[in-house]
């Protein structure tokens, strides 16, 4: 019975996906409208940084190629800020712009997408996280599934570790410990992790490390270095813009201080390092308080929200919509298209 009403809902679903390509907003929108892509990981299958990452995080490399071809089909591709600078100038802009984004400056996005950037001639804006630049740190959702496939791999009882007890008072239908640690376990561990900040995550996770005798100073680099980044810049199809030092979510809980050098710290930090003044802002995880909002007003043309939907002229600058893509939801042009409705 539970088949059949997969199988109904998989149909119903594809249904509403071949309409949404027929008849979506990519078709139909009049005005000068401005879609903005929103990318994270550009990685193969086999790839093992692949079993680490969220669903909704990735696509793959061949299905990245077919997006920049079809966007081709109805989208002018442009530079975000080269948009928001015509906007802001009273210039002429494309009837349906398209720009593509990447956050956190995975090193990945140099090694698969950027190729076929250059192949297909589309610009793109890459928000990088300038502190973890040249460095192996990595992000604390990925360093959180990676100890909790560790964790799967030991004995139960470390579950009950004094370093693993928060788990248990995250709002999770079926405890940590209790299941097997698969892809779609981890990505719900790591949304109800979100409520807690940035700093106790990384200090939960640095002593659960500690615990298991698991050491990450000799890990592989997951985020460009400089020159790769510098490459990618000096092509000219590459924008640089800001993602805050350290990937902070910048919520009403951080001092003044924290956020002036988030935000204007990473600012420096990239200028100083890529010889480009990066003029876009992209808030980490969406979040963002007015004091952030101020001050990205005050030192960016322009930011990124993790919002669905489309901008025009109209938008305010500092609060531009994205429609997120990734390989579940746009394996395939009809998909792909139906996904720009930001309806999936």
């Amino acid at each position: 019975m539970e088949n059949g009403m997969q199988g109904s809902k998989r149909i119903l679903r594809r249904g509403a996906e071949h309409f949404a390509s027929l008849l979506g907003p990519h078709r139909w929108r009049k005005g000068s409208q401005l879609l903005i892509l929103m990318y994270h990981r550009v990685l193969p299958p086999s790839d093992l940084r692949y079993i680490d990452e969220q669903p909704g995080m990735v696509v793959h490399p061949e299905t990245f190629h077919s997006h920049l071809r079809w966007i081709k089909n109805y989208f002018e591709p442009m530079r975000l800020r080269d948009w928001l600078q015509a906007v802001s100038q009273g210039k002429h802009v494309p009837k349906r712009a398209c720009a593509v984004t990447f956050d956190d400056g995975w090193r990945d996005n140099y090694e698969h997408a950027f190729p076929y950037l250059k192949l297909e001639g589309v610009p793109a804006t890459v928000f990088m996280v300038s502190d973890y630049i040249g460095t192996t740190r990595l992000f604390w959702p990925e360093r959180l599934a990676r100890v909790l496939r560790l964790a799967c791999a030991r004995s139960k009882s470390i579950w009950n570790s004094s370093e693993f007890l928060w788990l248990q008072q995250l709002p999770l239908p079926i405890k940590p410990g209790s299941v097997t640690v698969d892809m779609a376990y981890i990505d719900a561990v790591i949304v109800a992790a979100k409520q807690n900040s940035d700093a106790d995550l990384h200090h939960q996770l640095d002593a659960m490390y500690r615990c298991l005798g698991e050491s990450e100073a000799d890990m592989t680099a997951q985020v460009l270095n400089w020159d790769e980044a510098g490459e990618m810049v000096r092509s000219g199809l590459i924008d640089v813009g800001s993602h805050t030092r350290h990937h902070t979510r910048l919520t009403t809980g951080i001092s003044i201080a924290k956020i002036e050098d988030e935000i204007i710290g990473s600012k420096q930090r990239l200028q100083d390092g890529l010889s480009v003044e990066p003029v876009t802002f992209c808030y980490p995880n969406g979040d963002v308080c007015s004091a952030a909002k101020q001050l990205v007003r005050s030192h960016y043309r322009g930011a990124c929200t993790t919002a669905r939907g489309w901008n025009n002229r109209q938008s305010d600058p500092y609060q531009l919509r994205r429609i997120s893509i990734h390989e579940d939801i746009g394996k395939d042009e009809t998909a792909f298209y139906a996904s720009l409705a930001g309806w999936f």
